[in-house]
């Protein structure tokens, strides 16, 4: 199955208890990137269907490997911000239907 090659890991990858102990990075900080890094990646089409915790691990494991530097996702537009745009320009385009 397609998610199991998602969520398992090869043997040379470190698992993710080892990569949070050897982290400079300080845990607490980790928390709310790890959480926006995953509505990040829940949106590309291998990783559509995995639970919310399963996207974390991933998330996880992609800033403390390196694959994703934290500045990138501290970069990131705020999803609230783009969830109210996505809403107002929802609303407006059915106003513009209505005239």
């Amino acid at each position: 199955m397609e998610e199991d090659k998602i969520t398992k890991n090869p043997s040379d990858e470190k698992k993710l208890e080892e990569l949070l102990l050897d982290t400079k990075v300080e845990k607490y900080k980790l928390v709310p990137l790890a959480a926006r890094w995953a509505e990040e990646i829940r949106n590309k089409e291998e990783y559509k269907y995995l639970t919310f915790n399963e996207l974390l691990e991933i998330s996880l494991k992609d800033i403390l490997s390196g694959k994703v530097s934290i500045e990138t996702i501290s970069n990131l537009p705020d999803r609230k911000l783009q969830k109210k745009q996505e809403k107002t320009e929802t609303k407006n385009e059915k106003k513009e239907k209505n005239k």
